[in-house]
This record gives structure tokens, C-alpha cells and sequence, in this order.
């Protein structure tokens, strides 16, 4: 008499090796899941630490201002500290600037230092060749600091943002100038690091964060130059439509 469920039985089926195979997928998929879910505070504070670079934190003597929140809250305690010089990076004036509808990024920087009671004389501007991007800031920066070769820089920029500014200085050919360089992240008043998911603020500057930083390693060279279209540019498009 055989046993009952006995493997000679009949009755008895095998479980195929691809359903057992798909089974222990499912149960380490469920365990990760599980994993990440129950340490998820930690894994998202991680994630947001890969976007920040914490630099120097030593009072420079010159300080950059890019972004961020209250960075010019931020520059004008660092003057009262002992730092001298603040710079605004001045781009190319867009079309609107030229017709006077909006003032220049450098005079609204500098309207907003004398409210925090910058002296005028310690405000200075760089001349920024292009568009106003990380790269282009950072090349006329680099140059401003081979000129002063006395002077450490502090550059402002927004917390998530950092990473990124210390990525594209290190690429700088000038090593003397990058050296006295320094980032200094400036932080959120709504959210940081350890809660960024729990705004929309919050989770849109982690995903600006990480695009820019996913763009900045692929594509070493910076971004495309960019060039502002001509009325003649404007002209030829219409005309070109009109002919179809």
C-alpha cells in the first residue's frame, strides 16, 4: 500500500522548476520592498545627501551669490563676519532687460544687498560670457580668482545644487584658482535633507537636483551654447511658414 502524497502516487503533481523559480523572485521582491519601506527615511535622507557637497566652512573673503533661499540673507551675515567682497555674476541681457520691462539680475542682487545693509563698496559684478549656467559662472569666477590671487571664494548656491557646483569646479583647468574655491550650501526654510518628500517644494527640488546632476556627469562640456534668436531669424521663419 503506497503512502498517501507519496511521489509514486498518481495523483501527485510536481511543481514545475519555473514556478518555483518565479516564487522565490516574489518573496525577495516582497523582502526588498518590505526593506525599503520600513527604512525608507533613511534611504531617501541618503539620496538626498548625494546632491550636497558641505565645503570649507571657514568665513571666505570673497563670496559669489547664485541661488538659493535668503542667499542674500546669508551673504550680508557673512560680511558682518568678516568677509569683504560679494559678487554678482552679470550675464547677457535678455530682450526684455534691453527694452527696460525688467531690471538686470546683478541691479535686483544689488537692491536686495543694500536692504540688508551691504555696504555699496563691498558689491562687486563679474562679466558672465553667455548664458547664465553653472559652468558659464563658474569659468568667469575662476578667472576673477587667478586676478585676486590673494582671496578665498564662497560660492552660494542652492542645497541640492551644490554637488553639482563642485563637480563642474573640479573639471576647471585653472587648479590654483579651484583650490581657494569653496561651495557653501544654503539651506531651505520649508524643507532639507531629512524631509524633502513631505512637500511639493521639497520633492521638485530633489528631482531638479538630481536631473541636473545626472545631466552635469553626462555631459562634461556643459550645456549648448546658447544663442538668442534675431528678428531676421524671426523673419525667415514666418516666411517660411507662409510659403508651405
Amino acid at each position: 500500500m503506497q503512502a498517501q502524497g507519496s511521489l509514486s502516487d498518481p495523483g501527485h503533481r510536481a511543481v514545475p522548476p519555473r514556478i518555483q523559480l518565479w516564487s522565490w523572485r516574489l518573496a525577495m521582491l516582497s523582502g526588498l520592498l518590505f526593506g525599503a519601506w520600513l527604512f525608507r527615511v533613511q534611504l531617501l535622507t541618503y539620496l538626498a545627501g548625494v546632491l550636497i557637497h558641505d565645503g570649507n566652512h571657514a568665513t571666505p573673503t570673497a563670496v559669489l551669490i547664485y541661488d538659493g533661499d535668503r542667499c542674500f540673507v546669508v551673504a550680508a551675515k557673512l560680511v558682518s563676519s568678516g568677509t569683504n567682497d560679494v559678487i554678482l555674476p552679470s550675464g547677457r541681457r535678455n530682450r526684455l532687460v534691453r527694452m527696460g520691462v525688467l531690471l538686470p539680475s546683478e541691479e535686483i542682487g544689488r537692491r536686495e544687498l543694500l536692504k540688508q545693509n551691504v555696504p555699496e563698496g563691498n558689491i562687486y559684478s563679474i562679466a558672465v560670457h553667455g548664458k547664465m549656467d553653472c559652468s558659464t559662472v563658474a569659468t568667469a569666477l575662476c578667472d576673477w580668482a587667478e586676478d585676486h590671487p590673494g582671496r578665498t571664494i564662497g560660492v552660494l548656491c542652492d542645497r541640492f545644487s551644490s554637488r553639482k557646483w563642485r563637480t563642474i569646479l573640479n573639471r576647471a583647468p585653472n587648479l590654483s584658482a579651484v583650490k581657494r574655491i569653496h561651495v557653501i550650501p544654503v539651506p531651505d526654510r520649508h524643507f532639507n535633507e531629512t524631509n524633502w518628500w513631505q512637500s511639493k517644494e521639497g520633492t521638485m527640488a530633489f528631482v531638479n537636483g538630481i536631473l541636473r546632476l545626472t545631466f552635469c556627469y553626462l555631459h562634461p562640456d556643459g550645456e549648448p551654447v546658447w544663442q538668442e534668436r534675431t528678428q531676421a531669424d524671426f523673419r525667415a521663419t514666418i516666411s517660411a511658414d507662409t510659403s508651405q
